[in-house]
């Protein structure tokens, strides 16, 4: 039977993982035969966050940056405009969300640090789905995510009151778990959205680079350490340098390309090509993990915990390396170039999968 689906995430965004976070969980669910489409919700905190992006004082003293930071943010409505479907309505208040006569029979909040209290962005309500009631359409969580809140402190009795209108509830880490599994309700823990595709599913909305050298795809701003563990890595393997998404400051003498601005389409394309992966981003591990990718994460102290959430159990912790612990440092005599995952590894990665297929598809959709 098909359904018709709201989803209310971090979608209006210039984050790459929070971009396709929200198409993986909305073409997943069509390709089930669901009708999707997300709630327009842009509350000030987004607003915000988009204003200081675009007039960063960085790009303010560089034209060429303040053009490339633009034209990212061009990139990624395209792409919102392209593959996924969004409310005829914009909300910009909650007030908004509350006054408007909803029609779906589903509503899912997540994926992504929707719940994350401890951020500028605090306790927003609509992400908690305040603004439908439980007792005429079905209310679930997909992967939310608390991220580095860890206590709810004076929030504490109004989540667990939100949360108990829900149907079903599924988030993405342990951190997430404890903090609600006190409240005494049933809560699973799943895999991230990008998971619930396939390696050819990507292939088909991925954009293929004309690059012919092997390369080292950079993701994620890098320090003075990191910069020099990346550098010494690419001239011990003969390996180029690409970044992509973020400017660069120690590793820009080195870098054959720059890429800013890329369109989701064109970062994915990235990943598919590299020969190995140099990232402190959570969605940076999980696409290096979905084609395969040998990699380093390092430790980026806003992003570890989740990094390791997916990290541990697939036995490849040792991917993580925190350089603020060492003075001196060399690459290490093992082969990084190596597959990524084992057969085993793969297994379990595929279990943790398709039990969140199937929480998603049989349990909290029905």
């Amino acid at each position: 039977m098909s359904l018709k689906i709201g989803i209310i995430t971090y979608h209006f965004t210039t984050n790459y993982g929070a971009s396709l976070q929200a198409y993986a969980l909305s073409h997943f669910l069509m390709m089930h035969g669901h009708d999707v489409e997300f709630i327009d919700y842009r509350p000030k905190s987004i607003r915000l966050e988009e204003r200081r992006y675009l007039y960063n004082p960085r790009y303010l003293v560089n034209p060429n940056l303040l053009l490339q930071a633009r034209r990212k943010r061009i990139n990624m409505s395209k792409f919102l405009g392209k593959h996924i479907k969004l409310s005829k309505k914009i909300f910009y208040t909650d007030t908004s969300l509350n006054e408007y006569k909803h029609s779906y029979d589903i509503v899912i909040c997540g994926s992504d640090e929707i719940w994350n209290v401890n951020s500028p962005r605090g306790l927003d309500k609509p992400y908690f789905i305040n603004f439908i009631n439980g007792e005429e359409t079905r209310k679930i969580s997909y992967a939310a995510s608390f991220g580095s809140t860890n206590t709810l402190g004076l929030h504490e009795e109004e989540i667990h009151s939100l949360l108990k209108d829900f149907h079903a509830i599924a988030v993405r880490d342990n951190n997430s778990l404890s903090l609600i599994n006190q409240a005494g309700l049933n809560i699973k823990k799943v895999v991230d959205p990008t998971l619930l595709l396939n390696l050819v599913n990507y292939e088909n909305l991925l954009r293929i680079n004309d690059i012919k050298s092997k390369y080292i795809l950079v993701y994620g701003y890098m320090n003075q350490k990191e910069a020099e563990y990346v550098k010494i890595l690419s001239d011990k393997e003969g390996l180029d340098i690409i970044s992509v998404g973020f400017p660069q400051k120690y590793l820009k003498p080195f870098l054959k390309l720059n890429l800013f601005d890329a369109a989701p389409e064109e970062w994915l394309g990235y990943f598919y090509n590299a020969s190995f992966v140099a990232t402190n981003f959570f969605h940076g591990v999980v696409f290096s993990i979905i084609f395969n990718k040998p990699f380093t994460a390092f430790s980026n102290p806003q992003k570890v915990v989740k990094i390791r959430e997916i990290l541990n159990p697939l036995g490849i912790e040792n991917r993580l390396l925190d350089l603020s612990k060492t003075s001196d440092f060399k690459i290490s005599d093992r082969d990084l170039l190596v597959p990524l995952l084992t057969e085993d590894q793969k297994n379990n990665l595929n279990q943790q999968i398709q039990f969140s297929k199937d929480y998603l598809l049989h349990e909290a959709l029905n």
